[in-house]
């Protein structure tokens, strides 16, 4: 969150490796938790992310990759914060979904 908010170059880098190892089917609390937590971080520094259009498009597939996840009952809370989440990313940078 502080390299983020910070500006520290690499910090791209760092959020990318970290969101590979959110692993989709895993509903464990640790899963869960790292979902959430890099999703608020890239909600909370849209601008920031906005400047790099390949973690844009990555951030995009990983998400949508966790839904399917994340329509249980228990976890409905998450789900459409990600629903949410991924339908504005699209909207507003929907050049940088193409590349997918």
């Amino acid at each position: 969150r502080e390299l983020v908010r910070s500006g520290v170059a690499g910090a791209g880098d760092v959020c990318w490796n970290t969101m590979r190892n959110i692993i989709g089917g895993n509903t464990s609390t640790r899963n869960l938790w790292l979902a959430d937590q890099m999703m608020n971080i890239f909600m909370d520094n849209k601008a920031w992310l906005f400047t790099l259009p390949q973690l844009v498009s990555g951030v995009i597939y990983t998400y949508l990759r966790l839904l399917q996840d994340h329509v249980k009952p228990n976890l409905k809370e998450l789900g459409e914060k990600e629903v949410t989440f991924v339908i504005q990313l699209i909207r507003e940078r929907f050049s940088d979904v193409l590349t997918l």
